[in-house]
This record gives structure tokens, C-alpha cells and sequence, in this order.
């Protein structure tokens, strides 16, 4: 498969901050060498902006920017690697609509409105989803907002309770790392995976590395317990590549300091590499 790796090394507007280091971590820790010993052909590139001084307009900017490098990069699968969560609305602005898998420790449904923390990345699927920030979100060239019932979430165990209520209310389903590991990946994502399914046949993979659960590794400071084990998350992403034609995916959250270990780069390579082998089934059609 033909791959374009496109590293975007800011967190909160700031480049190569906190988990801005984690794309350069990754790519220096021989993430394109791993995917071509599987038989990929990986090219890389950086995407990056002139920081405009807010929080808000640099993430939007660069947003703007990855949409137009994921359409530019177009037959190649699109591998987004960066440190915050939000640019997931570029992604889709460049692949075009498509249903939602969301891995990640957190909701972030989080709005201007109810977030108590203020941070940006926290408000990421509400972003997606058309919750908040729409006048700008708008200028992302092809981003339409992601209707609920194109979206399922995996991992989310830290959840604020305005995040809670706009899951239950809003239907959005949330499989649980737990019921994994008691019945199996496909039993506990089988549901979700069919429903969406139905009404989609394209898929973007958000993978928030701290969907792990921090036996596996720690990649940021905002991990919990509770979280998939490495061999979960490849399992997932394999089977829904199994039902779905994947077309996009993003590794975001490594901060490189939270890990003291040394796990996260190997561990982000076989997600990585899970996610290439279930895009390129095409699904099941």
C-alpha cells in the first residue's frame, strides 16, 4: 500500500510542545522503516504553519492546511501523526464524508460552553460533530459536520458528566475495553460496527494513543486505567478495516516525556501497522 505519513508537531498551537514532540518521536524512532518491512512504500512530510499567536486560529490554520495535504496526498492512505486530537476535523475535510471510529481515553465532547479545563483537544468530537466552534470549523475546505449516528467511540473512560449526557442523549455508542476482553473484539464491536455499516461504507480511525491502558503504555499525562491492551486496539482496527473501506487514520496524544519506559513507539508502530492491514481489506463491501 501507498502511504503518506503527514506529522503535525503541535499541541495547543504550539509546535513542538508536549505532545507536539510526539510525531518527530515516532518518525526518529523508525515508524516508516516498520512499514516498509511490511511491504508498504512510506513517504513522509511535515505540516506546519506560521503560529498565529492564539491557541484557536494556529489549530484551525493547521487544520486547513492537513485538509488540503490529506486530498493532496490522494491515491496514498493518509497516516496522520499529531499531538493533538482536533486536527481530526482536517482530516475528514480532506478525505470527504465518511463514519467516525473514536479511540481514545476521553470523550471530547466537551463545548466553549460546558469544559471546566478550557483545553482545546478536549472539544475535539464536538468539533466533528457540529456541537461547537462551526463558524471557523466551516472554513476547513470539504469539512461537513459528522452526524452522530456516523460515529462510534472505543475507550472513553474519562468522561466529564456533560460528556456522559451527550453520548446517552445523542446515542452515540461507546464500547467498552472491559466487555473486550471478556467476550472478544468482534462480539463487543460487532453492534457499533454493523449499525454504522448500514449507513456508511467509508471510515476515519481516530486512535488517541491513550486508549491504551497504561499497563501497555503511558503516553501522555492524561492516561487511566481501563484502557484496551495493545493486542485489542490491533484487533479492532483490523476487523473494522474488515467491514469498512478505512480511509484515513490519525495517531495523536504521545508526549515523549511521559514515557519513561521507552513503549510507546513500538506499540504506536503495531497500531500502525494494524490499521494499514485492515485498510487495505477494503472491507466487506
Amino acid at each position: 500500500m501507498d502511504v503518506r505519513i503527514l506529522a503535525v508537531p503541535y499541541d495547543s498551537g504550539r509546535r513542538g510542545w508536549r505532545m507536539g514532540r510526539g510525531p518527530e518521536r515516532l518518525l526518529e524512532a523508525g515508524l516508516e522503516g516498520a512499514l516498509r518491512a511490511r511491504g508498504h512504500r512510506v513517504e513522509s512530510e511535515w505540516v506546519e504553519v506560521e503560529e498565529s499567536g492564539t491557541e484557536v486560529a494556529t489549530t484551525f490554520q493547521l487544520a486547513r492546511s492537513l485538509a488540503e495535504r490529506v486530498r493532496s496526498a490522494a491515491p496514498s492512505f493518509p497516516l496522520v501523526l499529531s499531538g493533538g486530537c482536533l486536527l481530526a476535523s482536517g482530516v475528514l475535510g480532506g478525505v470527504g464524508p465518511a463514519g467516525v471510529l473514536w479511540m481514545d481515553a476521553h470523550g471530547d465532547l466537551n463545548t466553549p460552553e460546558t469544559t471546566r479545563s478550557g483545553f482545546l483537544d478536549g472539544m475535539a468530537l464536538a468539533v466533528a460533530t457540529g456541537r461547537c466552534w462551526t463558524g471557523i470549523a466551516g472554513t476547513i475546505r470539504g469539512f461537513l459536520p459528522v452526524p452522530d449516528e456516523f460515529v462510534v467511540t472505543a475507550g472513553a473512560r474519562d468522561l466529564d458528566p456533560g460528556e456522559r449526557a451527550v453520548l446517552a442523549q445523542a446515542g452515540i455508542p461507546c464500547v467498552d475495553a472491559l466487555r473486550a476482553r471478556e467476550e472478544g473484539v468482534e462480539a463487543a464491536f460487532g453492534p457499533a460496527v454493523a449499525a454504522l455499516a448500514e449507513r456508511v461504507d467509508r471510515v476515519y480511525l481516530h486512535l488517541d494513543l491513550d486508549v491504551l491502558d497504561p499497563s501497555e503504555a503511558r503516553p501522555n499525562a492524561f492516561v487511566s486505567p481501563g484502557g484496551f491492551t495493545l493486542e485489542e486496539v490491533e484487533a479492532a482496527v483490523r476487523y473494522v478495516g474488515s467491514r469498512l473501506r478505512v480511509v484515513g487514520a490519525t495517531l495523536s496524544a504521545f508526549d515523549p516525556a511521559a514515557d519513561a519506559e521507552g513503549r510507546v513507539p513500538a506499540a504506536a508502530a503495531r497500531i500502525a501497522a494494524a490499521v494499514l492491514e485492515g485498510a487495505a481489506g477494503g472491507g466487506a463491501g
